[in-house]
């Protein structure tokens, strides 16, 4: 398999109050263990005011295998794409109104 550089970006479109969190501080809680990081994204889009820009191709087949239960989304993220050949970049795209 090729490798690839896995730019995932993410706009973020949520009206930020003072006590609101960027969704890189969202905190797991380990019910995405098991699920595909295709999954999660589609989970994380219909709960979260937060919508992730990828080709799906990038990021197919990759298996959230650990639970992050109290961990951080951005940790999760930097675990995964440490552990994946050729996928090891990742962008975040924070847009605050």
């Amino acid at each position: 398999m090729a490798l690839k550089i896995l730019l995932l970006s993410s706009l973020l479109l949520c009206s930020y109050s003072a006590r609101c969190q960027s969704i890189l501080s969202y905190k797991l809680d380990g019910s995405e263990q098991g699920k595909s990081l295709n999954a999660l994204i589609v989970e994380l889009e219909s709960k979260q005011p937060v919508r992730f820009y990828f080709e799906v191709s990038w990021i197919q087949g990759i298996m959230i295998e650990n639970s992050y239960a109290g961990k951080s989304l951005q940790f999760m993220l930097d675990d995964i794409f440490a552990k994946e050949p050729g996928q090891s970049k990742f962008q975040i795209i924070q847009r605050l109104k």
